[in-house]
């Protein structure tokens, strides 16, 4: 059986990676608002945007396994029922796109 602390270290390095990509999506969203003009730089955005989806999805749904099997140990419904509850970090500020 893997120990709670594994889990607990593992979900801390992929909520980490979770935050970055979802600031890095805002960072993104709004360079497409900022170069609607511009055909090619708005497809280019678009596409990254496209390819980062997908594992920003993967990310999250490893850490809704990680927290089915921590709310396991406790007994628990819910994450937040336990000391391991984790919300997504804006470390540089770029929470929302398009924000001025």
């Amino acid at each position: 059986m893997t120990s709670i602390q594994s889990l607990v270290s593992k979900k801390d390095k992929l909520c980490t990676e979770r935050d970055l990509c979802a600031e890095l999506y805002n960072v993104w969203i709004t360079k497409l608002h900022d170069v609607q003009e511009d055909e090619d730089q708005y497809n280019m955005y678009l596409q990254m945007i496209a390819n980062l989806e997908p594992y920003g999805q993967m990310i999250k749904e490893q850490i809704r396994e990680i927290n089915r099997k921590i709310c396991d140990h406790y007994g628990v419904d819910s994450i937040e029922k336990t000391p391991h509850m984790k919300d997504c970090v804006a470390k540089f500020g770029f929470d929302r796109p398009n924000r001025d």
